[in-house]
């Protein structure tokens, strides 16, 4: 092979090397094109999906929202039906949500026994359900409590305790003051503290110098009964104008009633 052909053979190599190249630079640039196109996209879509996060967490707030103002409406409803039962007269008013109790509200099916469970229904001083409401609206006047059934719309009276001389609620001719409930313990304020324990079945007031027991289960708390002893109790004073109720975290298990 001749020098001429030898260069002819290499000129035509370098040439289709040349094309070959160019077309491979070519399509490259077509890759490029299409990932920077792909890249725009996905930005687009995660820039949609922000979008999209921050009205779904918009739209759960007003959720939220919504339904903090429809259960404010119903506690207004209701506690609306409540001060018109009582004609304003109440010295104070607790909810009670069974289900925030130490055993979720469980111990009001383990009644059946009690005097109350078993008491007449539909009169003056008891509604017509015998089970303890879920959820109980407690309202205390001068010289009475009443508990309200929450779990029905129409807030019907549940159960009275009517202040009188050694009834589960007295006084001593004072006004109450404050009420409040826990774990199925009923207490009242004004002169005395009181306690009524539903899951027991019984009541007792303390003062500074007496611990008052009432001979009566809860079926008889309108009626006289009291078995008083001289106790002091470490009480500021026998007049009583406020309680809180709480649970510690090292509180003993009452064995009666399997509840701290």
């Amino acid at each position: 092979m001749t020098v001429e052909s030898e260069v002819a053979t290499l000129t035509l190599a370098v040439d289709n090397l040349t094309s070959t190249v160019n077309v491979s630079k070519t399509n490259l640039d077509v890759s490029v094109a299409n990932a920077l196109a792909s890249a725009g996209t996905a930005s687009d879509h995660k820039t949609g999906a922000l979008e999209a996060k921050t009205a779904a967490e918009t739209a759960r707030d007003l959720a939220y929202a919504h339904s903090q103002s429809a259960a404010a409406a119903g506690d207004y409803q209701s506690m609306k039906a409540v001060d018109e039962d009582i004609a304003g007269t109440a010295v104070d008013v607790f909810v009670y949500d069974t289900s925030k109790d130490s055993d979720g509200g469980q111990w009001r099916k383990r009644c059946q026994h009690t005097s109350w469970y078993n008491e007449t229904l539909n009169t003056s001083t008891r509604g017509a359900t015998k089970e303890f409401p879920a959820v109980a609206v407690l309202v205390a006047e001068a010289d009475k409590v009443t508990i309200y059934d929450g779990d029905d719309p129409a807030m019907p009276m549940w159960m009275v305790f009517n202040q009188g001389i050694w009834h589960h609620v007295h006084t001593s001719g004072h006004s109450l003051t404050s009420v409040s409930m826990l774990n199925g313990k009923l207490c009242w304020a004004g002169f005395r503290l009181g306690r009524i324990d539903f899951i027991k079945d019984a009541a007792d007031a303390l003062e500074v110098t007496w611990y008052n027991t009432f001979t009566n289960p809860i079926s008889g708390r309108n009626t006289q009964g009291i078995n008083a002893v001289d106790i002091y109790f470490d009480l500021v004073n026998s007049t009583v104008h406020d309680i809180a109720m709480t649970v510690l975290p090292s509180a003993p298990i009452d064995p009666a009633t399997g509840l701290p």
